[in-house]
């Protein structure tokens, strides 16, 4: 299976199990509570877990994907931000949920990080009489960003594909973050 298969298949999975529906629902929230701002939903592969590299990871110059693949969704109430994390593993079938809520008084942060990794891979050449396709091991490295909620002596982390609109979105929120600490 190729990259882009692979891709499409995690992304049908991950809508059938982690909709807005069932975030507002684990949350126990109801959604005209949570209208400070449109909620925000961010998604990505996880290629480290627990500060250990995932070990299933696979890439083209387009994209690279994991084993992990996680959907966040973020809610803002008048005082608090409820966020919803779903992810799954295709290696074994198994998943994860969590459900936290911070009070914007203890908040001290929202971030975007980008992060590189470097890994040896086995890639194709093209060698020897005929075009004979080879492999060779080689270090290839390739970035992916993290989301970050900060609070003092923690933070919460996700996957986050990185886009001109999750770049505003995050601008937004660290907007009404600093609209709730100067309120």
């Amino acid at each position: 299976m190729g990259v882009d298969e692979y891709h499409r298949l995690v992304l049908k999975l991950v809508e059938e199990h982690s909709t807005k529906d069932k975030a507002l629902s684990k949350l126990d929230i109801d959604q005209d509570h949570v209208r400070e701002i449109e909620p925000v939903q961010f998604q990505g592969y996880r290629f480290e877990y627990d500060e250990k590299l995932i070990p299933y990871t696979k890439f083209t110059p387009q994209r690279a994907v994991a084993s992990i693949f996680e959907r966040t969704w973020l809610f803002f109430g008048e005082d608090q931000v409820f966020v919803y994390n779903y992810g799954f593993d295709t290696t074994d079938a198994s998943k994860y949920e969590q459900t936290v809520e911070y009070f914007y008084a203890d908040i001290t942060a929202f971030s975007i990080n980008s992060e590189s990794i470097q890994q040896k891979k086995m890639v194709p050449e093209k060698g020897g009489c005929g075009g004979n396709i080879t492999f060779a091991s080689r270090m290839v490295t390739f970035e992916y960003e993290d989301f970050k909620i900060v609070v003092t002596g923690d933070a919460f982390h996700c996957s986050v594909e990185k886009t001109d609109e999750v770049t505003q979105r995050v601008s937004a929120m660290k907007q009404k973050l600093r609209d709730k600490k100067n309120a």
